[in-house]
This record gives C-alpha cells, structure tokens and sequence, in this order.
C-alpha cells in the first residue's frame, strides 16, 4: 500500500483541500481521487511523483461545502457510494 495525496482543486485551479489516502496502486489511487473530486478536480502524488490527474465531475447545483464533505468521505475500493447526493 503506497502513501498518495489527492490535491483537490478549487474554481481557480489552485488547491483547496488535501486528502491523504492509501493505495494498492496508480489505478487505485486515481478511483479513490476520482471519487473525491466531485468539484473543480484533483491531481494525484505519490511522493515527488505525478500518478495523475482527475476531471471535473462537477455539478452546477453543488456548493463548495458539499465538494469539502465529499472529500471528507474517503471512498473504499469496491463501495459503490462514489459521491454524495447533492
């Protein structure tokens, strides 16, 4: 399990929120960011090393404290809850 950081990005591209999570592997990480990033999107590290990053999967009618709240909610492989309901 490697040690990755997801840098949640805010409407101006620059970062918002960090997440610390665990990941089997690059696939992993990224389905975990990608669960995440339900605003303006998300790069992927670990360590000095870019593993990706993720797209804006945002909706119109979420706010920034929901984009927070779901990055609060670390998302486990193989649960089907990717991002909360607006």
């Amino acid at each position: 399990m490697a040690d990755n950081r997801v840098y949640l990005l805010g409407r101006d591209g620059k970062i918002d929120l960090r997440e610390d999570i665990k990941a089997s592997d690059d696939a992993d990480a990224l389905w975990q960011a990608r669960a995440l990033s339900t605003w303006y999107g998300a790069e992927v590290w670990c360590g000095t090393r870019l593993v990706g990053r993720v797209p804006s999967t945002s909706k119109p009618w979420m706010t920034s404290r929901g984009a927070r709240s779901a990055a609060s909610a670390l998302v486990e492989p193989g649960n089907s809850r990717s991002r909360p309901t607006a």
